[in-house]
């Protein structure tokens, strides 16, 4: 098991692993250190490792699982790897290519975003009449994730962040894009797991298998990030209709 400071990584004792976002409080970085004194950036090595340490002692998925609907999205994000690793195999069935390849994105869609998926902007950009991208660490043209919810009943399309299951706005989420044509769940911390969502509006999700176990250890260990195991995953989708 691996704690990053911006992937969390779990291993099953069959080899299988589960990668998930580790996601700090705001205050220190959520998931990138860009900016942060030494002080916050030694806070957030220290809650990383006191939350290691503490899950190191659980030795099963059922003592894992439960973290889960913790309320410390740290210790949800091991939860959440360990689900990933059990449910996303090297032998699932997924749908390649780009997520929106199969989306059907139409000229007078309004698309709303929760957390920045940068390669897919230009595709929704020329595809889309508005889009809309929330995101908790802001930047130009970004809006605050907290307003997420009160845009997405407006969208015809939502691209939602599964790292939202982890830091516990997901059910808000879903609850506010419960009237659009497609809703997606993306990124690595995707669970390829259809039937948990099937009371939902749900009808894609779109993630990833680990292909190469030891080499996304090593960068998950070393605090890298999604673009540097990006080569060592199986990506795909699933509809869940």
């Amino acid at each position: 098991m691996c704690v990053g400071r911006k992937y969390t990584a779990v291993e099953l004792e069959d080899g299988s692993v589960g990668v998930a976002l580790t996601q700090l409080p705001e205050e220190l970085g959520c998931c990138d250190e860009t900016g942060l004194s030494g002080a916050d950036r030694s806070n957030a090595e220290r809650m990383l490792r006191m939350v290691a340490d503490e899950v190191s002692g659980l030795s099963s998925t059922r003592d894992l699982f439960p973290l889960l609907t913790s309320n410390d999205p740290v210790r949800a994000a091991v939860a959440l790897a360990c689900v990933n690793a059990v449910a996303n195999r090297e032998d699932i069935a997924l749908l390649p290519g780009d997520i929106l390849e199969h989306l059907g994105i139409r000229p007078s869609d309004t698309v709303g975003m929760v957390g920045l998926f940068r390669p897919l902007l230009p595709g929704l950009e020329r595809s889309a009449e508005t889009l809309h991208v929330f995101e908790r660490r802001g930047g130009d043209g970004l809006l605050p994730a907290d307003k997420a919810a009160d845009v997405l009943p407006s969208c015809d399309v939502a691209l939602i962040t599964a790292a939202t299951i982890a830091n516990g706005t997901i059910d808000r989420l879903l609850d506010a894009a419960v009237s659009c044509r497609e809703v997606a769940l993306l990124g690595a911390s995707t669970p390829f797991l259809p039937a948990a969502f099937i009371d939902s509006p749900v009808t894609w999700l779109s993630g990833s298998v680990v292909a190469d176990r030891k080499e996304t250890l090593r960068v998950v260990g070393e605090g890298g990030g999604r673009r540097d195991f990006n080569h060592f995953l199986r990506k795909g989708s699933i509809c869940c209709r």
